[in-house]
């Protein structure tokens, strides 16, 4: 998925090669995708209309969650969900891993990721133009110049793992939309908007607390799997051999 926003880079755009589809665009944006995206498009309010690019598991209402399997009544409760232009409200209805855009014929007005950004955005934002994509190429090959974010480099060099901090990257000119945030563009103005952090209050847990997160487990893996295939990348220890074992007790061996 890319996503240009500006009058001088979407000239530019025009020219580059591409092999996949436009989901939309005008002199203004261009959203576009690989030709095998998995995509979920609907309409909401006032015509706006809306992209998810990815996979949804579950949507959250009342109290009540149901598994999303892309039938009228998902698509409904899922406009309804997004209709409340609430950013927090979304990321907490709907579950799973994904990249969304709000937009209409006049240009991208917001674009969004799931609750734990599983869903890579590398962006870059300069002189009121914005490049963005799930691949950090596409936003690399469009920068006049590179610099290495020297945190980034220090946490690649010597924190395990390799990482880069979730919303930096090896370059400072692009950064990863971090946890909790979200691009709003508002007659021509590009802002960066986040969920703030609230820290739960300490309490004590007995073994109801235990039996809550068995079944808040067990839900988590059901609405992620699937009664015919399922992978898990084991590495032995005790988180994959406990997502194994939930998914031999849900579909069997």
């Amino acid at each position: 998925m890319e996503i240009y926003v500006g009058r001088n880079i979407v000239n530019l755009v025009k020219q580059k090669e591409f092999s996949g589809k436009v989901l939309c665009q005008n002199n203004d944006f261009i959203i576009r995708c690989e030709a095998d995206s998995k995509l979920i498009k609907t309409t909401i309010d006032n015509n706006k209309r809306v992209v998810i690019s990815g996979t949804v598991y579950a949507l959250f209402k009342e109290d009540r969650c149901v598994k999303f399997t892309n039938v009228d009544q998902d698509i409904t409760l899922l406009n309804s969900i997004i209709s409340t232009q609430n950013h927090e409200n979304i990321a907490n209805n709907i579950e799973g891993r994904y990249l969304g855009i709000i937009y209409n014929e006049t240009g991208v007005q917001e674009i969004f990721a799931d609750k734990f950004s599983q869903q890579e955005l590398f962006y870059s934002i300069k002189n009121g133009e914005l490049i963005a994509s799930t691949s950090i190429k596409p936003v690399a090959s469009q920068l006049d110049e590179k610099n290495y974010d020297q945190a980034a480099l220090a946490n690649i060099l010597s924190v395990y793992g390799n990482y880069a901090p979730k919303s930096h990257t090896l370059y400072k000119e692009i950064k990863r939309l971090g946890v909790g945030e979200q691009i709003n563009i508002k007659n021509k103005l590009i802002t960066l908007n986040k969920i703030p952090f609230r820290a739960k209050e300490t309490q004590p847990y007995s073994d109801d607390k235990l039996e809550e997160y068995c079944q808040l487990f067990r839900s988590a893996v059901e609405v992620r799997s699937s009664e015919t295939t399922n992978w898990v990348f084991m590495s032995s220890g005790w988180d994959s051999s406990a997502v194994l074992s939930m998914l031999c007790d849900i579909h069997g061996p």
